[in-house]
């Protein structure tokens, strides 16, 4: 029952960042942000329709490649604005969005990680 709830969760994720992908459309630099939103979508997508893909050694490595530089990209996209998590905020200033956005997907790619970890026999 958990691995279907789980399942679940991960493709409502992946839904939620196709969205976000294609959301990007208006954006100043959509280039960047759909890919970066379609590989969460991606790492989602497989831990939710097929796990046994991310079970191998490669895949694992290539997660985990990808949690270190989500990891890090948050860090690097962390806005620098007070009260950024404020609407009145982050409703007019792209840097805020920005590092929201990066925030959601490091988290979304966590959590696959930690799935993978927790769950290896898929």
């Amino acid at each position: 029952m958990a691995r279907i709830l789980w399942r679940i969760l991960m493709a409502v994720l992946c839904a939620g960042l196709i969205l976000f992908a294609v959301a990007q459309y208006n954006d100043p630099d959509p280039q960047i942000w759909a890919v970066l939103y379609s590989i969460g979508a991606i790492w989602t997508g497989l831990a939710a329709f097929a796990p046994r893909l991310i079970a191998g050694r490669a895949a694992t490595l290539l997660l985990l490649i990808s949690v270190i530089s989500a990891s890090c990209a948050v860090v690097y996209f962390w806005p620098a604005h007070p009260n950024w998590w404020r609407q009145e905020v982050w409703w007019h200033d792209e840097e805020a969005r920005e590092g929201m956005g990066m925030m959601i997907l490091a988290a979304c790619i966590a959590l696959v990680g930690g799935y993978r970890l927790l769950a290896p026999r898929v």
